[in-house]
C-alpha cells in the first residue's frame, strides 16, 4: 500500500533513501552537461560575491584578484581530487569518511557536517531575510520570520533529493547567468568603464595572504562535501570536464563580480554597492537563486550524513530522506531567526583549518594509502593525521604565513600516509 500525507515522512520509502547506503547505479549517472549544471548551481554562491566585495575594498584590484585566483585554483583542486574519488566509488561524503574514521569513527565526521549544514543555511538564511527588508521595508514581516521561510522553502525543495536539485540548477543556472551579463553590460556603460580602478583607495585591512586564506576558507566545506553530488558523474573524464568551467565562472568570476561592485560603490556591503550602482533588484533575484541552489544542497548534505548516523540503530528504515531535510531545515530555521549571519566569521575562521584536513585524508587514503577502514570500528590513525593537520593550520593561521587551509591539508595527508604505514609496519 502506498504511503500518502505527511505522516510518510516517518515510514520506509525505499525510493527517496538518495543511495545513502549503497553507490550509485551505472544507471542514475549524469553525464557532462547535467553534471555541469549542478556543480555550477552549487558554486553559485552568494558567498563569493560576499567574500569578492571584502577582499576587492581590502586590496588593491589586481592583488585582490590574484588573491581570489589562488584560493580558487584550492579549491579546484580539492574539487577535483574529491570528485574522482566518488565517481570511483559512488558513495556520499559521509559513507566515504568510513575509510577513513572506521564505522563508528564516522559518525564524528558525519556530525560535523550536520552542524556546518545547519550553519551555513542559517548563515544564508539570515543573510537573504536582511537583504528582502533592506529593499522592502514596508515589509510587514519582521527579520527572524522572514530568514525562517526562506530556509523552510529551502528544506522543501531538498526534500525532492537530487531530483529536485537538478531541476532546480537548470533553471537557475542560465537564469543567473543571464541577470550577470545584462548587468555588467549596463554598468560598464553607465560608469564609462573600469576607470575606478586605478582611482580606487583600498582599506589595507587584508594581506595578500590572509585573503587567498578567506577565500579558500569560505568554500573548502563545500568543496569537502562535493562527493554528495559528484557520485553521480558517468566517468573521471566528466568530472573534471563539469568541475573547471562550473569552478571558474562560479567561484573566481563572482568573487572577481564581487571585487569589482565593492571597489565601484566604495563599500564592502554589497547591498549598498548594489544600491548605489542601481543594481539592487537584479543583484537580489541573483542572490535569491545562487542562494536557493546553494542551500538546497548543504540540506541534502546534512540529511545523508543524518542517515550515516542512524544507520543500524533502531531508527534506520523509519528516517527518510524527507524527514531528514526537515530536521536539517527545521535547526537551520531557528538558527537563523537567532541572527546567524552575526556568527559567519568566528565559524569560517575555524572551518578554513578543522575542514580541509578531512579532504587532505581522503585523497592520501584513495590515491596513495588504499586500504580503507570501513571494516574497523574507530581508525585511531585518521584522528591523529586530522589533529596534526588542524594544529599545522591554526599555526599557520596565526602565524599569518602562507594559506592556511592548504597547510591543513598537506599536513593532514603527509601524517596521514606516515601514520598508516607505522600502523602497518607494527601490525607486521
Amino acid at each position: 500500500m502506498e504511503n500518502k500525507g505527511w505522516l510518510s515522512l516517518f515510514r520506509y520509502q525505499p525510493d527517496v533513501y538518495e543511495y545513502a547506503f549503497s553507490p550509485v547505479p551505472a544507471d542514475r549517472r549524469r553525464g557532462a552537461a547535467s553534471l555541469f549544471m549542478g556543480v555550477a548551481g552549487y558554486t553559485m554562491a552568494l558567498s563569493c560575491f560576499i567574500i569578492g566585495g571584502e577582499i576587492g575594498y581590502a586590496l588593491p584590484f589586481w592583488e585582490a584578484v590574484g588573491a581570489c585566483a589562488l584560493g580558487d585554483a584550492v579549491l579546484l583542486c580539492v574539487g577535483i581530487a574529491m570528485g574522482l574519488i566518488a565517481c570511483e566509488s559512488g558513495w556520499s561524503t559521509a559513507f566515504l569518511s568510513r575509510r577513513l574514521f572506521g564505522r563508528r569513527g564516522s559518525l564524528i565526521f558525519s556530525i560535523c557536517i550536520i552542524i556546518l549544514s545547519i550553519h551555513w543555511v542559517g548563515v544564508n538564511g539570515d543573510a537573504l531575510a536582511r537583504m528582502i527588508i533592506t529593499l522592502f521595508p514596508a515589509s510587514p514581516l519582521p527579520i527572524p520570520v522572514v530568514s525562517m521561510l526562506a530556509v523552510l522553502l529551502w528544506a522543501f525543495t531538498s526534500a525532492y533529493g537530487w531530483r529536485g536539485f537538478e531541476l532546480l540548477c537548470w533553471i537557475a543556472v542560465p537564469l543567473v547567468s543571464l541577470l550577470i551579463v545584462t548587468g555588467g553590460w549596463e554598468f560598464l556603460e553607465a560608469e564609462g568603464g573600469l576607470d575606478f580602478i586605478d582611482s580606487y583607495v583600498p582599506s589595507g585591512a587584508l594581506t595578500f595572504s590572509s585573503a587567498a586564506a578567506v577565500t579558500t576558507g569560505s568554500y573548502i566545506f563545500g568543496c569537502t562535501i562535493s562527493p554528495d553530488m559528484f557520485r553521480f558523474a558517468s566517468s573521471k573524464r566528466n568530472v573534471v570536464i563539469a568541475a573547471i568551467p562550473a569552478y571558474v565562472l562560479s567561484f573566481f568570476a563572482f568573487n572577481v563580480i564581487g571585487i569589482v561592485m565593492a571597489q565601484a560603490g566604495d563599500s564592502y556591503f554589497l547591498s549598498v554597492s548594489a544600491a548605489k550602482l542601481g543594481q539592487s533588484y537584479r543583484f537580489f533575484a541573483i542572490a535569491l537563486f545562487c542562494l536557493w541552489t546553494t542551500e538546497h544542497y548543504n540540506i541534502y548534505a546534512g540529511s545523508l550524513a543524518m542517515q550515516n548516523i542512524f544507520q543500524g540503530s533502531a531508527v534506520e528504515g523509519n528516517l527518510s530522506h524527507r524527514m531528514g531535510t526537515c530536521v536539517i531545515g527545521g535547526f537551520a530555521a531557528a538558527y537563523a531567526s537567532f541572527g546567524a549571519l552575526d556568527f559567519i566569521m568566528p565559524v569560517l575562521s575555524l572551518i578554513s583549518v578543522f575542514i580541509p584536513p578531512v579532504a587532505g585524508m581522503l585523497a592520501a587514503e584513495y590515491f596513495v594509502v588504499r586500504r580503507g577502514n570501513e571494516k574497523e570500528e574507530i581508525n585511531p590513525v585518521s584522528f591523529a593525521a586530522w589533529g596534526i593537520g588542524a594544529l599545522a593550520g591554526v599555526m599557520a593561521l596565526r602565524g599569518g604565513f602562507l594559506i592556511p587551509p592548504v597547510v591543513s591539508i598537506v599536513a593532514s595527508a603527509i601524517a596521514y600516509i606516515l601514520l598508516s604505514a607505522l600502523r602497518r609496519a607494527k601490525k607486521k
